[in-house]
């Protein structure tokens, strides 16, 4: 479970889900098999789903949740997603170990 912006957020078996009022609604293009979840203070209306064989990447607009990709060259399950001082992204993944994010 992850605080994004006010949006209660859980990743799990089934996908990505934002939680209002006790309900769980699956967001829309969410992957199964979602591990984890992270967030940047670089990317504020951005939310990273460690799935199995990657990361999703969705935005918020409008106040709804949308897959806007994935991130290239990453094809291993990544279990956790951390930021560092500088707000980069970190991947923890079963088969590669660490790995940081790089955005270009």
């Amino acid at each position: 479970f992850l605080e994004v912006g006010g949006d209660l957020m859980a990743a799990s078996g089934r996908g990505l889900y934002r939680i209002k009022d006790d309900i769980a609604f699956k967001v829309p293009e969410s992957s199964g098999n979602a591990y984890c979840l992270g967030v940047s203070p670089l990317w504020p209306e951005h939310i990273f789903v460690g799935i199995m064989g990657g990361v999703e990447v969705f935005k918020r607009e409008a106040g709804v949740w949308k897959l806007i990709g994935r991130l290239a060259g990453v094809k291993d399950n990544v279990r956790r997603i951390t930021t560092d001082v500088d707000g980069q992204l970190w991947l923890n993944t079963e088969v590669q170990g660490v790995l940081r994010a790089q955005f270009h």
